[in-house]
């Protein structure tokens, strides 16, 4: 069963991906799978949503509806396939339901990702690839690891492995925080919009944290050091906003 997912976000490795390559060029039908995988990602797209698709359950049935191959095998299909259809799209609207995040960076999906070792490494290839001014972000050794960096239009992200559970850290230039986050104000602390993450306006733009809560909860210190300052006093001068929401947008 091919994970088309991380095949059309080009995460997959090398020689798995190769392998694939050739299938797509020899198998009329593994070719009309990625393009039902497409096709269905867009139609998500379209209606404002962003997700990760349910992958064992839609190759199968992408499978099962892409191996027609004759007139009498296709009729004989035809019950199979509008079960199949209904059941894709009970399961895109649940799926939907549990997975959509209204307070977000983004609109856009991965563009490309990079495995990296170090929040220095990780950092220059998201400037270099969006021009954000994006901070050198690292944790302790013992707390996580990171694995790679990825980026879209105008946001860039920092992928964290804590013994099999991911965190990220994305930072975008623009946010809708505001319109639906819960607002917390912590003494010390930057102006804290909870959602299903956690986002702040920091130095370079805005931050959304994602991952297990716990463990978001544990390195939020941290990441808010390394991404935020405390604005100036008054006696020093007026307050600067920093990575202000301008634009209503979802993942």
């Amino acid at each position: 069963m091919i994970d088309w997912q991380s095949y059309v976000d080009e995460e997959m490795p090398a020689n798995e991906r190769g392998e694939i390559d050739v299938k797509l060029a020899n198998d009329p039908e593994v070719q009309r799978e990625l393009d039902g995988f497409k096709a269905f990602q867009l139609s998500i797209r379209h209606a404002g949503y962003s997700v990760e698709t349910p992958q064992m359950i839609l190759s199968e049935m992408l499978s099962k509806v892409a191996s027609t191959k004759t007139a009498s095998t296709k009729n004989r299909l035809v019950p199979r396939f509008v079960f199949a259809a209904a059941l894709l799209v009970a399961l895109v609207f649940a799926f939907l339901r549990l997975s959509y995040d209204p307070m977000n960076l983004a609109d856009s999906s991965t563009i490309a990702s990079i495995s990296v070792e170090s929040g220095a490494d990780a950092a220059a290839w998201i400037k270099e690839r969006t021009s954000l001014d994006a901070p050198v972000i690292s944790l302790a050794s013992d707390s996580g690891k990171i694995t790679k960096a990825k980026h879209g239009d105008d946001w860039g992200a920092f992928v964290f492995d804590f013994s099999g559970a991911e965190v990220v850290i994305a930072v975008a230039r623009d946010d809708n925080f505001d319109e639906h986050g819960d607002a917390q104000q912590t003494p010390g602390m930057p102006l804290l919009f909870r959602g299903k993450g956690i986002g702040w306006h920091g130095r370079g733009g805005s931050f959304y944290l994602t991952g297990p809560a716990d463990l978001c909860e544990a390195i939020l210190p941290s990441l808010i050091s390394q991404t935020w300052k405390p604005m100036p006093s008054a006696k020093s001068g007026p307050p600067v906003e920093h990575g202000r929401a301008r634009a209503k947008m979802t993942r």
